[in-house]
């Protein structure tokens, strides 16, 4: 609700003040204006509010329309979170904003962006059931999340590690959990510092990806790290992974009352009653 109040509050202030911009200024203050709503839009999304997360990149996007010259780089990355948000209630839609996302960086130099790019288009494939067309985007995105980072990369974030936390859940989906365990146990220790938050995401994921495995002994080696993780940077999605955990292991104990398993449920349970439900 914090985030809501505030993300209104500050857009009626660059709103207001692109009322009696002068015309020769305009332009930079729609660039502007376009900028603080992507950034109050993630925030949102990044809280489980994808309803005002969409509003907000929409009105981003707007803004973006009428202004000339506009960097292809930025548009890219609003259509790839649009694609983002929808992936889940209409991933048709989110199939076609990905795509547009792809065109408009096609000519752009080829870095961590297009990586981005290509790990939504993976996701929202996946959501539309087609899985082939996800295998090859999420090749194509681990291919690229190789590039050097450019300084002004708007999708630094995209590393390889990032990509495959990213389709974790989309591997699991795809009786693929053993897969993404590996790697995600390979790319865990070099993850760039400044994303505590993304880091504490796919370590729940490696545990939740090695408990559908049904190694429960592995999972509890890393399950400390990942809750302690939670429980500094926690956010809505950190929290749905937790979830998703706990409901597995819950199934499972009722088939298998194993001591790992339950030690491991044990934690989870633990985190989710006494942890934060966003950030």
């Amino acid at each position: 609700m914090h985030v809501q109040q505030q993300a209104y509050a500050d857009l009626q202030i660059v709103n207001q003040l692109l009322a009696v911009t002068p015309a020769k200024l305009r332009h930079e203050m729609r660039r502007a204006a376009a900028s603080v709503a992507e950034l109050f839009g993630w925030i949102a999304q990044d809280s489980g509010d994808t309803r005002l997360a969409l509003t907000l990149t929409d009105e981003a996007l707007s803004h973006l329309n009428v202004v000339n010259h506009v960097d292809p780089a930025f548009k890219a990355m609003l259509m790839m979170r649009r694609s983002n948000i929808l992936t889940t209630s209409d991933p048709r839609t989110a199939m076609e904003c990905a795509e547009v996302a792809a065109q408009l960086a096609q000519h752009l130099p080829t870095g961590r962006l297009h990586a981005a790019i290509g790990r939504q288009q993976a996701l929202a494939a996946l959501a539309a059931g087609e899985e082939r067309t996800f295998n090859e985007h999420v090749a194509y995105a681990l291919d690229l999340a190789q590039e050097d980072r450019a300084a002004d990369d708007l999708a630094a974030y995209a590393t390889r590690g990032d990509v495959i936390s990213e389709v974790t859940p989309g591997l699991i989906r795809l009786n693929r959990a053993d897969e993404a365990a590996d790697q995600l146990i390979e790319h865990l220790p070099h993850w760039p510092d400044g994303q505590q938050r993304d880091h504490g995401i796919a370590q729940l994921r490696l545990v939740r990806a090695l408990a559908v495995t049904g190694d429960y002994g592995a999972a509890l080696e890393y399950v400390e790290d990942a809750v302690a993780a939670w429980r500094a940077t926690p956010s809505a999605r950190a929290r749905h992974e937790l979830e998703q955990l706990g409901r597995l292991l819950r199934d499972r104990s009722r088939r298998q009352p194993a001591l790992p398993l339950n030690q491991l449920r044990g934690r989870i349970k633990d985190a989710l009653q006494g942890g934060s439900t966003d950030g």
